[in-house]
């Protein structure tokens, strides 16, 4: 259909036969790649323990899974209850490491510290 122009107030009568297979065939190939085409598998925000943990070792922060059940009795890391079960949001556990991640200290940024440190003496 590449090139077509499809004018809606004209009548299909005024369509030529050919101009009318064109533009059937063009949809039903349209519609067919969407039909065909895989889909990407959805990203869900919901993990359990284990898939938990597999995240958390990607991202740097290796744990047992006592550990995460410890954690999650403090409330020290973000996690939600569903029923008996303990689920965790990969939005809300990013946002989680993100905000326990340090930036490296510049050289002029541990002189000035160490100066502000010795006029406190």
């Amino acid at each position: 259909m590449d090139g077509i122009t499809i004018n809606d107030s004209l009548p299909f009568a005024a369509l030529t036969v050919g101009q009318a297979k064109e533009i059937i065939c063009g949809l039903v190939s349209q519609e067919l790649k969407k039909a065909v085409t895989p889909k990407e598998k959805p990203v869900l925000d919901i993990m359990n323990i284990d898939d938990t943990l597999r995240f958390l070792k990607e991202q740097g922060l290796p744990m047992t899974k006592a550990t995460l059940y410890n954690k999650t009795f403090k409330g020290t890391i973000p996690f939600k209850r569903v029923g008996k079960r303990v689920v965790f949001s990969r939005i809300e556990l990013s946002r989680y490491l993100e905000s326990r991640t340090t930036q490296p200290e510049t050289k002029s940024d541990a002189a000035l510290r160490l100066s502000e440190n010795v006029r406190k003496r």
